[in-house]
């Protein structure tokens, strides 16, 4: 999620609700929300009518979690000014807070459309659209929105960054798997020439090779995002499941253990290793550990997906 944007309004009804303003936006900036807020609402007292001092407290909420306070901030901002972008992008991003994603897409709509000429706010907007899209699983829109970010982010390999780690997850639900690692490698070999690094983008481009039954890759990369963060059971599930496809079964089951040390109550890992126990001709722990899973997910007495 980007906010991005920058309001376009200049025009001040008096200096002195500017003033408390810009105290306001200076004491969010530090994480003093409450006195952000007062600055805000001073303003506002002061001239009822300032879009942007409706602007400003909308966003302090959004950043304390009050979506609905944002919502209603950024409401009151619009009806005093329709024309700028800046607060249909934050509304539509405190909708996306509440997960009322059709609201939040029609308010990027509407940011697109009134910012059709900044090439650097609109990339944010779609990036925000495309999130939208994503968590309503509709993956076709969020990749074309991912696109056109992409395409006005070239010069940005900070967001160039996001825009390919969020198109390369969707691509991973389409079972793209390709298509995915594609953008993996491209946010890794952004991250080389940034000298930053996430983990994991390692996680989910090893898990699209895990799916292409690549296994040595995989492992290549789950050992990368072990090595980054040793605690992190899906790693070892990962990385079991792995070792099980490629039939080195107590390599399997050691990192099956060990994700389930980790995070016991995951269903998929005691199931993963009631298969490696009964590769192994161990029938009697495979049972319990079947059993154990549908324990904690009764779905897969019944066939279904973990």
């Amino acid at each position: 999620m980007r906010i991005g944007g920058m309001h376009k309004a200049t025009r001040l009804a008096s200096q002195e609700p500017e003033v408390f303003r810009v105290r306001g936006l200076v004491y969010d900036s530090m994480g003093a929300i409450s006195h952000a807020i007062l600055e805000f609402d001073e303003a506002i007292r002061l001239d009822p009518g300032f879009a942007l001092g409706y602007g400003g407290r909308g966003a302090a909420h959004f950043d304390q979690g009050a979506f609905d306070q944002a919502i209603s901030n950024f409401t009151q901002a619009i009806t005093l000014d329709p024309t700028d972008a800046y607060f249909f992008n934050y509304r539509g991003l405190a909708y996306v807070g509440k997960e009322q994603y059709d609201q939040a897409i029609a308010d990027y709509d509407e940011a697109i459309r009134l910012d059709s000429d900044d090439s650097e706010n609109l990339a944010r907007y779609h990036f925000n659209r495309g999130l939208a899209f994503a968590l309503k699983k509709q993956y076709h829109q969020a990749i074309a929105d991912y696109d056109e970010a992409i395409r006005l982010d070239a010069d940005d390999s900070e967001s160039l960054m996001d825009d390919h780690y969020n198109r390369g997850i969707s691509f991973l639900y389409m079972k793209e798997f390709d298509k995915a690692i594609e953008d993996f490698t491209r946010v890794l070999d952004l991250e080389t020439s940034s000298q930053s690094c996430d983990a994991r983008v390692l996680l989910f481009r090893g898990t699209a090779y895990l799916n292409k039954e690549n296994w040595d890759l995989a492992i290549m990369d789950f050992d990368g995002m072990i090595r980054l963060e040793p605690q992190c059971a899906e790693a070892y599930l990962e990385r079991g499941k792995a070792y099980l496809g490629k039939g080195i079964l107590e390599r399997a089951i050691k990192d099956l253990g060990k994700a389930i040390q980790l995070d016991g109550s995951d269903a998929s890992a005691y199931l993963q290793r009631s298969l490696a126990y009964e590769k192994n001709g161990d029938t009697t722990k495979a049972k319990k550990d079947y059993k154990k899973a549908i324990q904690l997910d009764p779905c897969l007495a019944k066939g279904k997906d973990v």
